[in-house]
């Protein structure tokens, strides 16, 4: 993996949100992107959700999903995964594979199926609005490195 620029994201929905599969219908969110070769520009259009999960061999953790739509109609999903313990408002996690994670995919929208593209480390995640009640508020921030699974020309 190697350093392929930035990324800044923003988003709002609400817990639980993640059972409905369509991130465009339970919130918004925004992601700029200074990667070149690798994902460049604002995206066009977000959407995100948020709830739990227990998938992955992470162990149980919170997640965020951000869905983004870029000119061309391009789909990136950023997921990002919190420890329980750290996620409440206010907080403000580093990107460390421990209080936080997040990947970026490519993903295609007749197949669904998702392509990693790289993770965003280092970096910070905050949560505006973090509560765990179905249909309250989950909000915030990411600022992050965006590293790339693919060596950049």
């Amino acid at each position: 993996m190697q350093q392929a620029g930035t990324a800044t994201i923003s988003f709002t929905t609400s817990w639980n949100t993640n059972v409905e599969m369509n991130p465009f219908a339970t919130g918004t969110s925004s992601l700029e992107a200074d990667a070149p070769d690798v994902l460049e520009g604002a995206s066009v259009a977000g959407g995100a959700s948020c709830g739990d999960d227990d998938s992955g061999g992470f162990g149980y953790r919170r997640a965020i999903q951000v869905l983004a739509a870029f000119p061309g109609g391009t789909l990136h999903l950023v997921y990002v995964l919190v420890a329980p313990s750290a996620f409440h408002a206010g907080a403000t996690l580093p990107l460390d594979w421990q209080s936080a994670f997040a990947v970026v995919g490519l993903v295609d929208p007749a197949t669904e199926a998702f392509t990693q593209e790289g993770m965003l480390t280092p970096g910070e995640l905050h949560l505006d609005a973090a509560s765990t009640v179905d249909g309250e508020p989950v909000s915030g921030t990411i600022t992050a490195q965006f590293l790339n699974d693919v060596p950049v020309p």
